[in-house]
């Protein structure tokens, strides 16, 4: 018995003296439960849950340790989401994009539902950005640190309502007063413009917008930073357009400001009083005396001349005087064509076609133009395989004379039309170069022909399938213009436009070797190949190199 009690109290003993060391040991150490375990977490995007339509939704994204940076990205990641107003509903048509730093990539438009689905490899910070004409844009900057799918709400906010009225000194109607005295009023000459800063420089052209941000609309080709707005219908004198206010209201006429102000938050009326005579005095006139190749037939009853413009739109006509001198008054500034034609019996039996640059307030004097007898092109217009295309399947199908250099189209664009055979025929056209072509949904085509020497024939004219090409300029100065040219495997220019820092559109051109040249405004150009194969391409360029 003793001894049992004896083995009792050593192990007794024993176990007070191993509580000690355990306790001397790892007594300060904290119990470590499931909880305390740090779990290995991927980088995930989970999607809010709904919230009111008027606060912005957010992507809220599980990051990475910053020890384990991302890999470059080789699958693809997507992006979806809604284009909204403030009160839910959902928003056709908006024009989504996404961007790494200035550069911009994948675009796509929101469906009926207002729902978007991107597919992007791009990797690290990037921007996505919802716009649509009326509405101030809204972006959403998101983490792409790893493969998913991110679902992003986007709320479009609508532009605010401002009305401009436009009057002359005495309160009357500004654009029927303008257009009663012969100063020309279209969409290319009169222009009001909406921007962030005052507007204060002339432009070198505006066609319409193209690309747009931040609730502030990029009009193209020039790239103004502002929203270029139409003319009232009707010439009416009011014209009721959506504003991001503050924002300064400018008329151009013929691309140079007129008349300027600003419009502040909460305003709702800008009115404008201008008298005709600045806009007249921002016109000019050409003059020229013509003379016939025919002397028995007099020029002054049979003859015009016309200005046209490098939009294909005929700004002004001119008819010769007792002494065969012709005046076209009233052009606005600009590069034209000026067509001269002298007929007899509804026919042309000479003509003249030769280039004039129009200053602002000036007279440009072209001298003694001789007219020649017309000069006529025979062809066809087949596919690629060889077969003949008939009118109706033809898009826009035309010709055109160039300048000299071949390098800049001008003047203006005559229809052209073919038969069963695919025939078609140009009559009555001044000798020089011609350029003649078809962009439609079967595709593009484009021919240089030179008809300087007279008549030309048998030219077979073969439009191929045509494939998308997103153009996309990068680097430039700010507020610099630059000169984008592309031309075919031939030289023959395909496409031309003035371009600046951030330009980017889309075009269909057939596959094939092209060449595309920039030029800055010191006239320094750079010129460099490229090819379009039978799939969406692209074409990235520096303005600066």
């Amino acid at each position: 018995m003793i001894k049992i009690r004896r083995i009792a109290l050593l192990l007794i003993l024993f176990a007070a003296i191993a509580a000690i060391l355990v306790y001397f040991f790892h007594g300060d150490e904290p119990r470590r439960t499931a909880e305390s375990i740090p779990a290995s977490k991927p980088n995930i995007t989970i999607p809010d849950a709904r919230v009111p339509a008027s606060t912005p939704s957010t992507a809220r994204t599980v990051e990475k340790p910053a020890s384990e940076p991302a890999a470059p990205r080789t699958e693809l990641l997507t992006l979806k989401g809604r284009v909204v107003d403030e009160l839910g509903a959902p928003i056709e048509s908006a024009n989504l994009s996404t961007a790494d730093g200035e550069r911009l990539f994948e675009f796509t438009n929101s469906a009926a539902d207002g729902s978007f689905s991107i597919d992007t490899k791009l990797n690290g910070n990037i921007t996505v950005e919802a716009r649509k004409f009326g509405w101030i844009s809204a972006k959403r900057a998101i983490d792409t640190n790893a493969a998913g799918v991110f679902v992003i709400e986007l709320v479009l906010a609508r532009a605010p309502r401002l009305r401009i009225r436009f009057l002359t000194l005495y309160d009357e109607p500004l654009l029927p007063k303008l257009k009663e005295l012969g100063i020309p009023v279209d969409d290319h000459t009169f222009r009001v413009l909406a921007t962030k800063e005052p507007f204060t420089r002339p432009v070198p052209e505006y066609t319409g917008i193209v690309e747009f941000g931040d609730g502030w609309y990029r009009t193209g080709p020039c790239t103004i930073d502002g929203i270029l707005y139409p003319l009232p219908e009707g010439f009416d004198a009011t014209l009721d357009v959506t504003a991001r206010l503050p924002s300064y209201i400018t008329i151009l006429f013929a691309r140079k400001p007129i008349a300027s102000q600003r419009a502040d938050v909460g305003q709702e009326e800008v009115i404008f009083r201008i008298s005709p005579d600045e806009f007249r005095a921002n016109l000019g006139s050409v003059r020229m005396k013509l003379i016939s190749p025919f002397p028995s037939i007099p020029i002054r009853d049979n003859s015009v001349a016309t200005a046209w413009g490098a939009v294909g739109t005929p700004q002004t006509s001119g008819y010769p005087d007792a002494d065969d001198i012709i005046n076209i008054t009233d052009i606005p500034p600009g590069n034209y064509l000026i067509e001269c034609l002298q007929r007899r019996q509804g026919g042309v039996i000479a003509a003249a076609s030769l280039p004039a640059a129009v200053g602002r307030g000036e007279i440009t004097n072209l001298g003694d133009v001789r007219l020649l007898p017309p000069i006529h092109i025979y062809g066809r217009v087949v596919d690629e395989s060889g077969q003949p295309m008939k009118l109706g399947e033809l898009g826009g199908f035309g010709f055109s004379p160039v300048d000299s250099d071949a390098t800049r189209m001008a003047g203006r664009v005559h229809g052209l039309r073919t038969g069963t055979d695919g025939k078609f025929t140009i009559n009555s056209a001044s000798p020089g170069q011609y350029d003649i072509r078809q962009y439609g949904a079967l595709g593009n085509a484009c021919k240089l022909i030179d008809a300087t020497a007279g008549s030309v024939e048998n030219v077979e004219f073969v439009v191929r399938k045509s494939f998308e090409l997103q153009v996309i300029a990068h680097g430039g100065v700010e507020g610099e213009y630059y000169h984008l040219c592309i031309a075919d495997a031939t030289g023959a220019p395909v496409f031309n436009a003035p371009v600046t820092r951030g330009y980017q559109s889309k075009y269909t051109f057939p596959p094939g070797n092209y060449t595309y040249t920039i030029v800055d405004a010191n006239d320094a150009k750079v010129t460099r190949s490229f090819t379009i194969e039978r799939a969406p391409s692209k074409l990235e360029f520096e303005l600066d190199k």
